[in-house]
């Protein structure tokens, strides 16, 4: 004989246990979806393109910095952008230009392996070639706050993400990643 509560239940232990709630199914598929949210997280990771984009993104800064240094200082300040890496230079009172070795923050850089750079100062490319006895910079961030227009694009090997990092009198240093051709 079946009974039925006050309350519209059954008493029917078969009855009960026939089904799933709805609280029970909705944190089944929240569980479901935060395990493939994080399956698709690591699939999607690009190492080499991420390390690249940070490295770009700190030049950019760097770059930002040493054209406010150069303002604050009154003094003419470079970048000698290598294929593998990047030092900062600082023109001497004798007009000389020496690179930036007293302070951590403006050290010399290396690139991430793998890492191709190209150039082009007012429009034109520049060929970077690597060479330690090479004592002028390849671009120059002027005490006025000028600065040598110059376009500078990052790509490497591994991966098929690329940056650029513009310079312009009128929008000063930016960097961004670039979508597409």
């Amino acid at each position: 004989m079946k009974t039925t509560s006050v309350t519209g239940t059954s008493s029917d232990p078969a009855r009960r246990r026939r089904g799933f709630t709805l609280i029970e199914l909705l944190v089944v598929l929240v569980l479901i979806g935060i395990i493939v949210g994080f399956a698709t997280l690591a699939i999607d990771r690009d190492p080499r393109g991420d390390r690249l984009g940070r490295a770009v993104e700190r030049l950019s800064a760097l770059l930002t910095l040493a054209q406010e240094q150069a303002l604050a200082r009154g003094e003419e300040w470079g970048l000698l952008l290598e294929p593998d890496g990047y030092r900062f230079m600082v023109l001497d009172d004798e007009d000389h230009w020496q690179p930036v070795t007293d302070d951590p923050v403006f050290r010399a850089r290396h690139f991430p392996p793998g890492t191709e750079v190209r150039l082009e100062l007012e429009g034109r490319p520049l060929v970077l070639a690597a060479d330690p006895e090479r004592q002028r910079p390849s671009l120059v961030l002027l005490s006025s706050g000028g600065l040598t227009p110059f376009v500078a694009e990052f790509s490497a090997t591994g991966t098929e993400r690329r940056f650029r990092i513009t310079g312009r009198l009128v929008d000063g240093i930016r960097w961004q990643e670039v979508i597409g051709g």
